[in-house]
């Protein structure tokens, strides 16, 4: 068997990727932004009260990029700051019920998306993408 070569395997990486963002961005929300976003309120959700930077990190954005995603998901009452109680100078970011009902929805849709991408493979194929999956994200 001829082993596909690294560029090919990014590109195909890559395709994927654009494909669940333009799905994810064919749903309700129109702001150009709401893949990101919804990245933004998954990470914040995942994460036990993180800060601006570590999401900037995550996401590997600059951190004045991350401060304008979180300012307008903070306006549209989808994310909130909180002070630290140890460091006042420090803001943590939380997810408010609003943003969760979102996330839940969004999630709900991915789901949906991706079960009809993987609705092409058979159920030996589908069991071993998900193992070939998990054994190369593992560390």
């Amino acid at each position: 068997m001829s082993k596909t070569k690294p560029t090919e395997i990014t590109s195909l990486i890559f395709s994927i990727m654009r494909t669940l963002r333009n799905c994810h961005s064919q749903g309700p929300q129109t702001d150009p932004l709401s893949f990101l976003h919804f990245k933004t309120l998954a990470i914040v959700d995942d994460l036990s009260q993180p800060t601006m930077k570590e999401i900037a990190g995550i996401l590997l954005i600059t951190s004045p990029s991350a401060t304008d995603i979180i300012n307008r998901l903070v306006k549209a009452g989808e994310l909130k700051r909180l002070t630290d109680s140890h460091d006042r100078r420090k803001i943590l970011l939380a997810t408010t019920p609003k943003g969760k009902k979102i996330l839940a929805a969004g999630q709900k849709e991915m789901d949906k998306r991706i079960r009809l991408m993987l609705n092409k493979l058979n159920n030996r194929e589908y069991l071993q993408f998900v193992r070939l999956l998990k054994k190369i994200n593992s560390k």
